[in-house]
């Protein structure tokens, strides 16, 4: 019941977002999908699930059909990563990885503007059908398969699935942006845009848009069938790097992703700051702990300022700050340590906050009423809370 009354909460935010954002120009001129049209409006009784086990096996498969009805839309395909097993184990799978990505592009006529080749996992931000989404991410699957199979290497998981989400608002576009970049830099690999198998790299970046290698069409045609593992006809002013492999610059509309931030200076504060958003966007795809401690103790501190009119953190009551566990550690996902951290509270009273009955789930239940009406095929919702 609370997760229900936590997504219908989501949901009123998204639509705000949306009655905000949709109907200004500076949007509707970015963007390539027309969010307000009826086409683009997905199934949102759709629930996904965490992958991996027997169980979910099923539901992945029935979850595949579903993703097959989803209109032409933005989306983050975000392949599964619970499992185990790698996708790519050495550069030059990486590099099989990006001459994969540019194919789908190539074959599928889909708009990339955003994606990252993990050890484990593939995140791709497109615009596209969701039947063409669940083709291609069968054609990856089986590209890649076939690369570690030649390479001796350790098949990944016969159940291997994906999430495939709705982007809803140019706001979640943006956030989806900013978490698939920031991914290579929670992992530890490089500093914001310093990942070289993916995209993002090329965003405000002019070192990175300056890479260069040889045309396709001034190498022999037998070398980029070698290069790519195909031997689909690349355009001949595509470029292959001899350590990149195909440059994504060739195909990836990442001059989208600069246009809807407007500036480096934007970007890359919401990429490295922005705490918020990449909860948000965490939550869109079903995952936690996105942020560390230290992130997490930052966020506490822009919320309290945010709701409580800029008065600081030691100027709370301790009922106020009790108020905070549940809305942070519930509505934003945020571990216990953070918020305790944060709010300078004890961890274990934390912990008792959230169970107890003036302040913890069960209040929040209770505060929040929510009304619905249908009408004319649009949903609304309403929530009041008792303060």
């Amino acid at each position: 019941m609370v997760e229900f009354g936590l997504e219908l909460r989501r949901r009123a935010f998204l639509r705000i977002i949306r009655v905000k954002f949709f109907h200004t120009d500076c949007f509707h001129h970015l963007c390539d999908v027309d969010w307000d049209s009826k086409e683009c409006c997905w199934d949102k009784t759709m629930k996904t699930e965490k992958m991996g086990g027997k169980t979910e096996e099923k539901s992945f498969r029935v979850r595949r059909e579903e993703y097959r009805k989803y209109p032409h839309g933005y989306y983050h395909l975000c392949t599964d990563g619970w499992q185990g097993g790698n996708l790519f184990n050495r550069a030059e799978q990486f590099v099989w990885g990006m001459a994969t990505m540019a194919l789908v592009a190539l074959k599928f006529k889909v708009v990339i503007y955003s994606f990252e080749l993990m050890s484990n996992h593939i995140h791709i931000i497109l615009s596209a059908t969701g039947e063409v989404c669940v083709e291609l991410f069968d054609f990856i699957v089986r590209r890649i398969r076939k690369r570690l199979r030649a390479d001796g290497d350790s098949q990944f998981p016969d159940d291997y699935g994906f999430k495939l989400v709705p982007i809803e608002s140019p706001e979640a576009l943006l956030r989806q942006f900013l978490y698939t970049a920031r991914n290579p830099y929670e992992r530890g690999y490089s500093v914001p845009g310093g990942y070289m198998w993916g995209s993002d790299y090329l965003v405000f970046n002019q070192i990175g848009q300056s890479v260069q290698g040889d045309r396709v069409d001034s190498l022999p045609v037998k070398k980029v069938w070698e290069l790519i593992g195909s031997r689909e006809k690349l355009p001949g002013r595509w470029e292959v790097h001899p350590e990149f492999g195909v440059l994504p610059r060739n195909y990836v509309r990442f001059r989208k992703v600069e246009e809807m931030f407007g500036s480096p200076k934007e970007y890359v504060t919401r990429l490295v700051k922005d705490y918020e958003s990449l909860v948000y966007a965490a939550k869109e795809l079903g995952e936690d702990g996105c942020l560390t401690v230290e992130e997490e103790k930052e966020l506490v501190r822009n919320e309290v300022t945010r709701l409580f009119q800029g008065r600081d953190i030691g100027e709370l009551s301790t009922e106020e700050k009790y108020r905070m566990v549940t809305s942070l550690c519930v509505g934003l996902h945020l571990s216990e340590e953070g918020v305790a951290k944060g709010l300078g509270l004890p961890e274990r009273v934390v912990r008792q906050v959230l169970t107890s009955k003036d302040f913890g789930v069960r209040r929040l239940r209770n505060d929040a009423v929510f009304e619905t009406n249908e009408k004319a095929g649009n949903r609304t919702v309403r929530e009041r809370h008792r303060v």
